[in-house]
C-alpha cells in the first residue's frame, strides 16, 4: 500500500470500512432481531464486492471518456 497515491489510500480505507460495517450490521441484525437469512447473504455479498473493490482503487481514477471509449456501437 505505499506505493499508492494520497486519494488512492483514502478510498482503499472508505471501501474496507465500508464493507466492514455493511458486514457487521448485517450480522448484528440477522443475530439480534432473527432477520431472515436472505439479508444477511445480501449484506455478506456487498461486503465482499466493497472489499474486493479495495484491491483495485485506481479503477475509480479512469477517466469516464476512455473508459468509454473501448466500448464499440453495433451501429
Amino acid at each position: 500500500m505505499s506505493n499508492l497515491l494520497f486519494k488512492e489510500k483514502l478510498v482503499v480505507l472508505v471501501c474496507r470500512g465500508a464493507s466492514f460495517s455493511l458486514l457487521g450490521r448485517g450480522w448484528y441484525s440477522f443475530l439480534n432481531s432473527q432477520t431472515d437469512l436472505n439479508h444477511l447473504v445480501i449484506s455478506t455479498g456487498v461486503s465482499i464486492t466493497l472489499f474486493a473493490t479495495g484491491f483495485i482503487p485506481k479503477i475509480f481514477f479512469i477517466p469516464l471518456k476512455s473508459a468509454l471509449a473501448v466500448i464499440q456501437s453495433p451501429y
